[in-house]
């Protein structure tokens, strides 16, 4: 953004605008500015209000994470697979990228090795979700830059815990990240 188009988004977020759409602009900004908002729940009242990419090949398990972001107030978009999650945050910027290790196309291995190598994406959070609860396992997710780790099945108790964490700035533990 040159400094004109930054002042524009300044005086727009000022005025009470959630988003700010440049043409030409691609349907999924579209998409994303529309359908995401952040959501409360009545039983609960929590708001995290984080924005997450969960990469999940399993149709179950995106809708189990997803329901569960859902109570927790958090706004989401879900990836099929490691290639689609780089696609995803190429538009976007996350705050937590809840990150399946095993899936087709392209691995969680692979996909955050790849974003590590992103700037933006340097220190951001990727949790590790995944069924493979050995030492080994955790040793080979660190390795590749993963901040931490879930097993499924996951209850929201856990997703709440792991948010909160590293959501605190302050009490952030700093991202484990391989030469």
């Amino acid at each position: 953004l040159d400094a004109s188009e930054a002042s524009c988004f300044e005086k727009k977020a000022a005025q009470g605008f959630e988003g700010v759409l440049t043409q030409p602009f691609r349907r999924r900004q579209l998409e994303q500015l529309f359908s995401k908002e952040a959501k409360e729940d009545p039983k609960s009242g929590e708001v995290l209000g984080q924005y997450i990419l969960i990469v999940e090949d399993n149709k179950i398990n995106q809708k189990v994470v997803s329901k569960m972001l859902v109570k927790l107030g958090c706004r989401f978009d879900v990836a099929n697979h490691g290639q689609e999650a780089l696609e995803f945050c190429d538009e976007r910027d996350y705050d937590l990228v809840l990150m399946d290790i095993q899936m087709p196309i392209m691995d969680g291995f692979e996909a955050t090795r790849r974003l590590r190598t992103e700037t933006r994406y340097k220190k951001a959070p990727i949790v590790a979700l995944t069924a493979h609860a050995t030492n080994e396992h955790k040793d080979q997710c660190f390795e590749v830059g993963v901040s931490d780790f879930l097993t499924k099945p996951l209850r929201i108790s856990q997703l709440r815990e792991m948010i909160q964490k590293w959501m605190d700035v302050e009490q952030r533990p700093p991202a484990i990240i391989s030469p």
